[in-house]
């Protein structure tokens, strides 16, 4: 049987790069399995009946200079395609299939239209998405896995979360999962809102409990439990900011997008803004600081103290 493979290989990404960012590329792709060999460098993948390499050549472009702006980093890459027999791909090289449900701790994440076998979640909390394309929305991105980590060790006995940035939907989800009840979402993409909907009807939570804002003082409410922003690092700290006002003492402050060679300059950020880490997550390249606003008669009587001390 004659197929069109295609050869991918991209120089040097695994110096910067998480292996998350990596296989989004594929995914953009639409591609189902990726064969790589040990290095993680060549990657080969069958092209589906009726594309052509003149798209996959420019869904490459878009996808890579997406990566190259987000990153500020210019990126080496190279494709070629060529006639083979499907028995002539390598046998011996590694397979991914890119479409599986994807397990953290206690949660599974299934991407849309995977029904090859039947789930039972035996106390595992499962979430459905419907965008496989995006990595930070279905769960595969190292920032969504932190964040995802985060609700579950610190989503106590609050009712509202507000959700934010590029994994906005599955991390208010699992808050619902845990016995959130009013899911509240901020996002300056209109089209968001329809993606939204049609995710709270795959995981069964009424769309009355959503709330989605285009503009920060759209946001409702003025008091949440629980505050998860996920953007790169400019962003971050310009929303980090606005959210201020809807934090009270309780609120926890979940901040990501940033790597970890960039925890220092979010530290002083952090205390520039008068917030308390309360627990930094680290997975892979990532960071997620967990937030809280500072106790000032806390901080008065510890400054109070230390003048003591040095008199």
């Amino acid at each position: 049987m004659k197929v069109t493979k295609a050869v991918f290989c991209m120089y040097d990404y695994i110096q910067w790069m998480s292996e998350d960012v990596l296989y989004n590329i594929f995914r953009h792709l639409g591609v189902k399995v990726l064969y790589t060999d040990n290095s993680f460098s060549i990657f080969t993948f069958i092209l589906k009946d009726g594309e052509n390499t003149e798209d996959i050549e420019a869904k490459l472009d878009e996808c890579v200079s997406d990566i190259i702006s987000f990153f500020d980093r210019d990126i080496e890459y190279d494709i070629s395609f060529e006639e083979v027999e499907l028995s002539d791909i390598e046998p011996e090289v590694e397979y991914l299939q890119l479409d599986n449900p994807l397990t953290i701790k206690n949660i599974i994440v299934v991407p849309s239209g995977y029904d090859e076998v039947e789930l039972t979640s035996d106390g595992n909390t499962i979430l459905r998405t419907s965008n496989n394309i995006n990595h930070y929305r279905n769960g595969k991105h190292q920032t969504t896995k932190s964040l995802l980590l985060a609700v579950d060790k610190y989503c106590g006995s609050g009712e509202n979360i507000l959700d934010i940035g590029d994994s906005i939907g599955i991390v208010a989800f699992y808050a619902f999962k845990k016995g959130y009840t009013k899911l509240h979402f901020y996002d300056t993409d209109a089209d968001m809102k329809n993606v939204l909907k049609e995710e709270c009807k795959l995981n069964n939570i009424g769309v009355r409990k959503m709330v989605f804002a285009e503009k920060i003082e759209e946001i409702p409410s003025k008091e949440y439990s629980i505050i998860s922003i996920n953007l790169p690092i400019n962003k971050l700290k310009d929303n980090a900011i606005n959210v201020k006002p809807y934090m009270t003492n309780d609120t926890y402050l979940f901040l990501t997008g940033f790597y970890s060679t960039k925890i220092k300059e979010m530290i002083d950020f952090v205390e520039s803004e008068n917030l308390s880490i309360e627990d930094i997550i680290h997975v892979g390249y990532w960071s997620t600081f967990v937030c809280k606003l500072k106790d000032e008669k806390m901080e008065e009587n510890n400054n109070a103290s230390e003048t003591d001390q040095s008199n």
